[in-house]
């Protein structure tokens, strides 16, 4: 789950829940949403192949999910 914070910063949920540091993934979410504008599943899988090449590939469902919650969060947090 990607989440707006008060400081401007997106966070991700997920990864702090399973142990990893709150910024564990503040590059990779900071270059999605820096487009301000939709991002798709494709992007998203793109920007984590480039960052953890061949172990960053991720299943198209979850590339989804992330997709979904930077749109969502923009959608709530960034003007029109």
């Amino acid at each position: 789950m990607i989440s707006y914070q008060n400081d401007g910063k997106y966070s991700t949920a997920n990864s702090r829940k399973a142990g990893a540091p709150e910024d564990e993934y503040d590059p990779e979410v900071r270059e999605l949403v820096k487009w301000r504008k939709a991002v798709t599943a494709e992007q998203v899988g793109a920007v984590f192949l480039r960052w953890f090449g061949e172990s960053g590939v991720m299943p198209s469902d979850m590339a989804a999910r992330i997709a979904d919650g930077i749109n969502q969060a923009h959608a709530q947090h960034l003007p029109s």
